[in-house]
């Protein structure tokens, strides 16, 4: 494939090679992903100022994940259905309290399991999980949502199944498969591999800025790469749900504001955190994983301080990991970067 030099814009600014900053924060969360440290790394990038950055930096992780085989959620996919169904028949279904809330009920989930299925192969049907459904012995059973034709659902076929307000594992239409040259160009080395542009994946998670979704995703819809007469929003590269129109997402989301995922899953491998806050509430709430901060130098001197004081504790367990900075290309000036490794 011929690279295109895709052309970038800002906040409906004129489209522009792209700026040297921007490259190198989409080149660091792709190397990010290449290291093969193996003890959890926790990164803070200081901008000068408000900036996108996180979304780029995330772009780049997402786009090194395209090119691996392993990075989907078909392998997890059956289990998860069936402890979708679980959570729904032992614990949500029962619940006595009118509006859903995990907190109170203190059951240990991020949020409400409705039953609700649907499949990559009906659009608009509903199933719900029936009360026969063996989660031991991985039986499922499912009935219309209008209560009748209960059935077990063959093993294979489960793969085309998925919760109600999440991404399928595999989408099954062409036109929903993600398009490739868009990631190519931007990462000239990358060898994407093609199974995964048409299938999800939840182990990279955004963490979204203290205000929540919604002011998160109007940054990133601010910012514009156009390629061969084609143009895309960094929130429709990113392919959060929700967030496009692909049924593939490759990114999840944790609304800091909220505390909640958009979709459940295990503890992601990569946290990308946009803004102060949310960088120490995940290097707290995602206590296995790498986390990368982003955080903007103009904040008043009291937020930075709780930063700096985060970072001098987190060195008492961490210390820092100049070989990263070796693999990437030298930094744009006013960009700094510290990178810590457990010890």
């Amino acid at each position: 494939m011929n690279r295109v030099m895709p052309y970038f814009a800002e906040n409906n600014g004129d489209w522009e090679l792209i700026p040297e900053w921007v490259n190198f924060l989409i080149q660091f969360g792709y190397h990010w992903r290449k290291s093969q440290q193996q003890d959890r790394r926790i990164a803070l990038v200081s901008m000068p100022s408000s900036s996108p950055g996180a979304g780029l930096l995330a772009l780049g992780a997402m786009i090194n994940d395209l090119g691996n085989d392993q990075a989907n959620d078909t392998n997890s996919h059956n289990e998860a259905v069936f402890e979708y169904a679980r959570q729904y028949l032992d614990h949500c279904r029962p619940c006595e309290l009118a509006k859903c809330d995990p907190t109170l009920k203190r059951c240990g989930y991020d949020k409400k399991s409705t039953g609700i299925i649907r499949s990559i192969r009906r659009d608009n049907h509903l199933y719900v999980v029936a009360g026969q459904t063996d989660y031991h012995a991985k039986k499922l059973f499912l009935m219309d949502k209008n209560g009748k034709g209960t059935r077990e659902i063959d093993s294979e076929y489960i793969i085309n199944l998925y919760a109600d307000g999440q991404p399928p594992a595999v989408s099954s239409k062409g036109e929903t498969r993600l398009r490739c040259a868009i990631y190519q160009d931007l990462i000239e080395e990358v060898q994407i591999h093609t199974a995964n542009l048409s299938k999800s994946y939840s182990s990279l998670v955004l963490a979204g800025r203290a205000k929540g979704e919604s002011e998160t995703k109007a940054t990133y819809e601010a910012v514009h790469f156009c390629r061969a007469n084609e143009s895309y929003t960094l929130a429709e590269l990113l392919t959060i749900h929700g967030w496009a129109n692909s049924q593939v997402s490759r990114t999840s989301f944790y609304n800091t504001r909220t505390e909640q995922p958009n979709r459940s899953s295990g503890q992601p491998s990569l946290v990308v955190a946009d803004g102060d806050s949310s960088f120490l509430k995940s290097v707290d709430t995602f206590k296995k994983s790498d986390v990368i901060g982003v955080i903007d130098r103009s904040l008043d001197r009291d937020r930075l301080e709780v930063i700096g004081q985060k970072i001098a504790m987190l060195k008492s367990w961490y210390q820092t990991d100049p070989e990263f900075k070796m693999r990437l290309p030298i930094p744009v000036p006013g960009i700094s970067i510290t990178i810590l490794k457990k010890q």
